[in-house]
Parts: C-alpha cells; structure tokens; sequence
C-alpha cells in the first residue's frame, strides 16, 4: 500500500532558533516572518544596475569564466572549511574521481550514513571544490562523508557525460554503504543530475537511495513560467540559462528527454522521499513548484520549502542567516531519512 504523501509546504521560514519580534513559534516550529537584513543587503546590492547575461559569449569563454567562477567561490570555501574544521581528501568511486569532504564528527560509523552531492554551475561551470559552503555542513550534521564527482561538463561532454559519471559513482556508493545510508542531493543542475541519476538507477534496478534533496533544481531545461517571466532573482538571469547553455548540456537528445529535464519523468514507482528548497525570487521557483505537485501525484513523499524573498540556491551564501538555517533543515530531513527511510511503493 502506497504511504501518503507529505504535503507540499509552499511557505515556510524555518530559523531553528529561540524566538524574537522576527519570528513567529508554532508548536512544531519557529518561522521566520522577517527577512534577514543581510539579505535585503544582499538583494539591493546585486539588483542594482544588473546586466542580462550574454549566453553565447559565456560559451565562448567557458575556460574563463570556469576560472572565474572558481576564484568568486574562494572565499566563501575557505570561510566554510575554517567554520566546520573540514578536510579534504581526493578519492576514486566507480572509476570517477571525486572530493570527499569530513569534519571532525564524521567517524568510522557507517550507519551514520553516506551522501553523493552532485554540484550545480548550469552543466558547464563548476566543481566539487566550490560547494564545500553546502558538503561541509551535510557531513558535519549528518556524521558521514560526502562524496562529490568531478562530473564532466558541457560543452566539450554533452548529455549523458555526467549523468554517466554520476551515475558510477551512485553504484559503487550503494555497494559500499548500502542504500538504506545513503542519499542523493544537488543544486541547480546538480539536482538535476541528482533527480536523473535515481531515475535512472530506479530503471536500470539499482536498489533507492533513503531520500534525494535538490536546492533550486533545474528540473527542465525549457525554462518556462512564471518565476522566468518576473526575472526577479539577483544572481542569476533567465538570458543566461535559455538556448545555447540549455543546448550545450542536452547535445542532439534535446530538451524534453525526461533525463535531461527530469520535470518531465515518471516518478513511479518507488521514487524515495524528496525535499525541494528555492525563494520567491529564484529564477527556477516555478520549476519546484511543478516538481513537488509532480512527485505528489506520484505518491512520493515530498517537502517544498519555499523561502521568502530568497534566490537560486540561496543557501551558498552562508553569510545571510537563511542559508544556514535552510542547511540545518536540509540535514535534520537526511537524518531523519536515513534513520527512518520513506519510500513511495
């Protein structure tokens, strides 16, 4: 028999803190009414006198703006490596190469369970090195290693490149903790991958991971609604995702295969427990919202948090206190999942 599914939660602020005149408490949580002044800083400094993003140019000088990209992430990596102690170690799964990242709570105890976290950067931009701000609190309060691929990018690797690699590495994770321990999650077109990669592993009959968790997935890469119409995200613009990246990932399969826009799958059966996270101002909102009516049809258990004024994976940026309380949400969902897994049958 089919378990119920867990209805969609389209506005909740959760700070995980002791209230104050920012916040409202419920009996089974404390929301967040006030948007932090960090930001609305944030928002007012990026918004002003924004540009559109010329598409083809950034894949005209993709190894530039992969550097760049690198160098703008530097100090937000090494301010989450000092906050959480957390160290580094290259590592090999499914013939892939990979970053593990640990802090000091991660032991030896593999029932604390295992995560593969696949990065975003739109399919052509991007590393495991650059979302240490997200892998180092994951492991930290999950008590287990997170293990990012090295997934190969577009344009030079178009679809099924990475997928492939993310796929592999999914394999031989599940073969060394066991599925019951282990989760998927991404951001961006890294939740896409991590939605494709459990497709795919469901139908080639690969045993589920406990959950998959996807902050501001870029589950389709059509880019349409209504959050694209309003344009209203400060770091990313709908000119910059549409047309030449889109078609850069996709190659000749194009965009409607339900592994390159995932919003588009079948999600049964068996698909396991999800948490989607995005902003009212996130460029992809729309897209969660789709996906979370989608994986309810489904009948897969299924959390949105939509977060107030917030932006595409907003939770990068671990200076602006929703982040870090997104985060905290985003590790008490994996424990709870991997101590009690969930899945739609």
């Amino acid at each position: 028999m089919a378990s119920s599914p867990t209805p969609c939660t389209t506005a909740a602020f959760m700070t995980g803190t002791s209230p104050d005149p920012r916040s409202v408490t419920r009996a089974d949580a404390t929301f967040r009414v006030v948007v932090s002044a960090e930001a609305r800083r944030f928002i007012k400094e990026r918004m002003d006198g924004r540009d559109p993003v010329d598409d083809s140019a950034r894949l005209e000088d993709v190894e530039v703006l992969r550097n760049t990209n690198r160098e703008d992430c530097r100090a937000g990596v090494e301010a989450a490596v000092a906050e959480f102690s957390a160290y580094l170690d290259d590592a090999v799964w499914g013939d892939v190469r990979c970053l593990e990242t640990r802090t000091p709570s991660v032991g030896s105890d593999t029932n604390r369970g295992a995560v593969l976290y696949l990065f975003g950067g739109g399919f052509i931009v991007g590393g495991p090195w650059e979302d240490i701000s997200k892998t180092a609190p994951i492991a930290d309060g999950l008590g287990g290693p997170v293990v990012s691929p090295f997934y190969p990018l577009a344009p030079e690797h178009p679809f099924p490149a990475a997928l492939d690699a993310s796929v592999a590495v999914y394999r031989a994770m599940a073969r060394r903790h066991g599925t019951s321990r282990l989760a998927v999650v991404g951001e961006s077109a890294g939740g896409n991958l991590a939605l494709a990669t459990v497709l795919r592993a469901r139908d080639e009959g690969i045993e589920m991971p406990a959950a998959v968790v996807a902050l501001s997935p870029w589950s389709d890469l059509r880019s349409v609604g209504h959050s694209f119409d309003i344009d209203a995200d400060p770091t990313l613009r709908r000119e910059g995702v549409r047309n030449a990246i889109s078609s850069a990932y996709a190659g000749s399969t194009g965009l409607n295969h339900p592994l390159v826009s995932p919003l588009r799958a079948d999600y049964t059966p068996g698909f396991p427990a999800t948490m989607l996270t995005t902003g009212t101002r996130d460029l992809f909102r729309s897209l969660q919202v789709r996906l979370a009516l989608q994986l309810q049809a489904a009948r897969v258990p299924v959390v949105l948090r939509v977060w107030d004024e917030m932006w595409h994976v907003f939770e990068y940026y671990r200076e602006v206190p929703e982040a870090r309380e997104s985060m905290e949400e985003v590790v008490a969902f994996l424990s709870s999942s991997i101590l009690s897994p969930t899945v739609a049958t």
